[in-house]
């Protein structure tokens, strides 16, 4: 299944204005520590960037100076749809899944690639061979994912000057996982934190529509349903909620989280702060 909306979406809410990248918005303007915002124009959070236009590519170059993009597909994704080459920006591979052993996360991925076919994903979950509700507690918990999201703060503390945009596929999993720790370091409120999370079913509204009536006749039922939604396209915050109270309840907090296993010490984190948010 294609991801791409025939709506315009730069009006919608965090938008940084892309054409033909899907989920493309930012994080500048939520409210983290001490009540200062997230700087506008710096952390890009999209899906992929195969298909990206020659209007897209001026706009992350000239008017948010992109320097690092960070890519979270796995090396089959990568190898698929490569991301683009432009002048005067880093690309920094990433793997966040673990291509060996994670059979729910990998599946998610490959159905938010182009062609998928959505009977394969509707066999997979009513045959209970990927259990859609447990993904993010999976990928929280592995370790590969911890180095992953490791290294992904360690290029945000390296980054120095314009913008830096990390990306999956759909840019709403792995990609969402990363916006949701990043704010937590900076300071946002769980409330922000699943605010930025929940938009993703607002810049895939008709995405969703198109879904939904292809599946139509299948009789699927509404559990069956929300799970397909949550790969093909959309997010259930209740996922990530799962995920978040597992962290709490292993490590106490999700700061107790991204230290032990994230690395995000004191130091770290007021870093962050003093490079990611307003003054």
């Amino acid at each position: 299944m294609q991801l791409k909306n025939t709506i315009d979406t730069n009006m919608f809410p965090q938008s940084i204005g892309l054409e033909e990248i899907v989920n493309a918005r930012e994080l500048g303007g939520y409210v983290g520590a001490d009540g200062r915002k997230v700087k506008r124009g710096v952390l890009l959070r999209t899906g992929a960037l195969s298909e990206i236009s020659e209007a897209d590519r001026r706009r992350l170059l000239e008017q948010y100076h992109l320097t690092d993009i960070i890519d979270f597909r796995t090396s089959f994704e990568c190898e698929a749809a490569p991301d683009p080459e432009m002048d005067g920006v880093v690309c920094h591979p990433i793997r966040i899944l673990d291509e060996q052993g994670d059979q729910t996360a990998g599946m998610a991925a490959s159905a938010s690639g182009d062609g998928f076919p959505l009977e394969k994903l509707v066999e997979a979950i009513r045959s209970e061979k990927i259990r859609i509700a447990d993904m993010y507690v999976d990928i929280v918990m592995n370790p590969v994912s911890m180095r992953g999201y490791r290294q992904f703060f360690d290029c945000l503390l390296e980054h120095k000057e314009g913008a830096v945009l990390w990306h999956c596929s759909a840019g709403k999993d792995r990609t969402g996982l990363g916006a949701a720790f990043l704010l937590a370091v900076l300071g946002a409120e769980r409330q922000t934190i699943m605010e930025d999370y929940r938009l993703t079913n607002v810049y895939f509204q008709d995405i969703l529509k198109k879904m939904e009536t292809k599946l139509e006749g299948l009789g699927l039922t509404e559990e069956e349903m929300a799970d397909m939604r949550a790969v093909a396209g959309g997010v259930n915050p209740a996922y990530l909620e799962k995920a978040l109270d597992v962290i709490e309840e292993r490590y106490g907090s999700l700061e107790g989280y991204l230290e032990k296993e994230i690395g995000i010490t004191e130091e770290k984190r007021f870093r962050l702060r003093e490079m990611y948010l307003e003054a």
